[in-house]
């Protein structure tokens, strides 16, 4: 197995939380690349002060699953309300640190932190609206990213590097889709850009 995605689709069954941490514990093991998203953090939310430390993994919450981290975690409460791009930077790299496994915070612009402080923001132009299913693409292409940048470094150096190729490409995915689509717009539109965006970079 080269790369995991664990969370999107998995739904909230209380039996799945089984699954999850046998997961996490056979990512711990092997070091194989896990990112982690949508239901998937659900289940890690009342249990992540107890996680270990997982240098090769990565969290990708929006703003409510990144709240719900920051309240377990960090005893931070009220996270929704702050709006100021300085502050969630600094609660993103503090929740890293806290946590021993990078961060990927998805949002107006995207703040990738990883244990040791170092910090990337993704803040390419996208689309002014985020379809459903974006998150999953983000998912998916992070793990291929993640993969790719831990053959040239280790993982725990690959997070913050692949989570920024990640954000620059699904942004302009997003950008170009949206362009041809308005509003209309959903998340096949996106992965149909992925081949032009790429042609684009390796230019």
């Amino acid at each position: 197995m080269d790369a995991i995605v664990l969370g999107p689709g998995l739904g909230r069954n209380p039996t799945v939380k089984l699954l999850v941490d046998g997961v996490v514990d056979f990512a711990k093991r092997t070091d194989v690349p896990l990112v982690v998203d949508a239901d998937g953090l659900w289940f890690l939310k009342d249990s992540v002060r107890n996680m270990p430390a997982l240098p090769s993994a990565i969290l990708t919450p929006n703003m409510v699953e990144f709240s719900r981290l920051c309240e377990s975690a960090l005893d931070v409460r009220d996270v929704l309300s702050i709006t100021d791009q300085q502050q969630l930077q600094k609660l993103a790299t503090s929740l890293s640190e806290q946590l021993g496994i990078s961060v990927f915070l998805k949002g107006r612009e995207d703040i990738i932190a990883n244990p040791d402080g170092e910090v990337a923001i993704g803040d390419d132009e996208g689309c002014p609206r985020r379809c459903g299913g974006q998150g999953d693409v983000i998912s998916g292409t992070l793990a291929m990213f993640l993969l790719w940048a831990s053959r040239q470094t280790s993982l725990k150096e690959a997070t913050v590097p692949a989570g920024l190729a990640c954000s620059q490409l699904v942004r302009r995915c997003a950008k170009l889709a949206f362009f041809s689509m308005g509003r209309s717009m959903i998340t096949s539109d996106l992965i149909e850009k992925i081949p032009f965006v790429l042609q684009e970079i390796d230019k």
